[in-house]
């Protein structure tokens, strides 16, 4: 996934600035900064929402986004389901929950 950094709002580029300092976070870093923005969000389990809203428009999301396209494990999961897929031939498929939607496209 390629950012085009001029179309982040100033808050979308300091959080990536701030992250990506250090290098790209490994999957547990990652799962650990999604964990710091559900609690940053104030995001309750049981209640759905406008905070949960809030947590999915949070920029961690750009992380799974651009990860997607380096893990290894992720590009050849996605390449298997993608084959099986077109091997159905079917007339329309349904995705949700897929991330940045890479794999729908």
């Amino acid at each position: 996934m390629k950012i085009d950094f001029d179309s982040l709002s100033p808050a979308e580029k300091s959080y990536l600035i701030k992250i990506l300092d250090n290098g790209f976070p490994d999957l547990n870093r990652r799962w650990s900064l999604m964990d710091e923005a559900w609690i940053e969000c104030g995001c309750d389990p049981e209640v759905i929402d406008e905070r949960i809203k809030k947590f999915y428009s949070h920029p961690v999301w750009l992380l799974s986004g651009l990860s997607i396209e380096q893990d290894a494990e992720s590009l050849q999961n996605r390449q298997a389901f993608s084959t099986y897929i077109a091997g159905l031939k079917p007339n329309r498929v349904a995705d949700f929950g897929g991330g940045c939607g890479k794999l729908a496209r």
